[in-house]
């Protein structure tokens, strides 16, 4: 059985984030989506609201094989061995991400050598998606319809006017 886990912050969950899911759905038996938190980045919804919003659009999804699991603190190859994933999953928008990615991966490698690393370059209709962007034209009541999911969309909208 192959397990692949997708860590990243998810700050907001984006229409790329879940392309690179739908797609590692129907290639991994199991797909763990491991929100976990940036330190370097603030954050516009807490842990537990995020997990609760990617669950939802997961759910509607109907991707019985995807999971949505919060980790906190520790090395995310010690969640992957706890977990018996055996695919660290990342998407890939540009060459810069590579460079990053591929570092990323190295050192992975050095601490959980049976763990490969498996790069999904991201559908060129999302590749200029980052989650920064998509909270900047947020807060200035921009469109984000097309840059995530619906319900996300709703929520960045009451967060900014609250603010």
């Amino acid at each position: 059985m192959t397990k692949a886990i997708y860590a990243g912050s998810f700050d907001p969950f984006t229409l790329g984030h879940l392309d690179i899911v739908n797609r590692a759905s129907m290639m991994f038996d199991e797909v763990f989506i491991a929100l976990g938190t940036n330190t370097s980045k603030k954050s516009l919804f807490t842990a537990d609201e995020k997990v609760e919003m990617i669950q939802e659009v997961i759910d509607k999804s109907s991707k019985s094989n995807v999971k949505v699991i919060q980790f906190t603190d520790g090395l995310i190859v010690d969640l992957a061995k706890k977990l018996e994933a055996n695919v660290m999953l990342r998407g890939l928008r540009s060459a810069t991400d590579m460079e990053y990615e591929m570092n990323i991966a190295s050192m992975n490698k050095t601490q959980a050598p049976e763990i490969e690393s498996v790069f999904l370059m991201a559908n060129e209709k999302y590749r200029f998606i980052s989650s920064s962007l998509i909270k900047e034209i947020a807060q200035f009541d921009g469109d984000i319809s097309g840059m995530v999911p619906e319900n996300i969309a709703k929520r960045m909208k009451e967060k900014y006017i609250k603010k």
